[in-house]
C-alpha cells in the first residue's frame, strides 16, 4: 500500500489536522501506509512511525526531526521522503538530505535524529 493522496503530510498543521480527524472518529492514530502510522507524542509532537521507529517527528515549534533508527534501508528512506517535506537520497552508501523543494538548496549529511527547520513552502504543497 502506498501513500494515499488524501494523507499528504508536509507540515505540523497537516499532521495535526489528520490526527484530529482520526481522533474524532475514535481512532488514536492514523494509518498512512504499510506499517506506517501517524501517532501523537509528548509535548504536542506528532510522529510518523514506521515499524518501531519514529522516522519523522513534527514539532509544534516548526522543527522536524528525521530518524532512521539505524535502519539505512531503501524503504526507510522512501517513507521519510513520502511523509516529510525533505528529500533523503544516497550516494555511495551515504545518506544526504536536500532541504529544497526541487533540489534547489544545499545538501547536508543525514544524521539520525537530525532536527531541521520546516520549510515555508511545505504547508502549501
Amino acid at each position: 500500500m502506498g501513500r494515499r493522496k488524501d494523507q499528504l503530510i508536509r507540515s505540523y498543521q497537516q499532521a495535526k489536522t489528520l490526527l484530529d480527524l482520526r481522533k474524532g472518529q475514535g481512532h488514536p492514530r492514523a494509518k498512512l501506509g504499510h506499517n506506517v502510522y501517524l501517532e501523537p507524542r509528548a509535548n504536542n509532537c506528532i510522529a510518523v512511525k514506521f515499524h518501531d521507529t519514529d522516522i519523522v517527528v513534527y514539532r509544534p515549534d516548526v522543527k522536524i526531526e528525521l530518524h532512521c533508527g539505524g535502519w539505512f534501508t531503501a524503504t526507510t528512506k522512501r517513507n521519510i521522503n513520502a511523509y516529510s517535506p525533505f528529500t533523503v537520497w544516497q550516494e555511495k552508501r551515504k545518506w544526504y538530505v536536500n532541504k529544497g523543494p526541487n533540489f534547489s538548496q544545499t545538501n547536508v549529511d543525514f544524521k539520525d535524529g537530525m532536527i531541521l527547520d520546516a520549510p515555508e513552502w511545505a504547508a502549501i504543497t
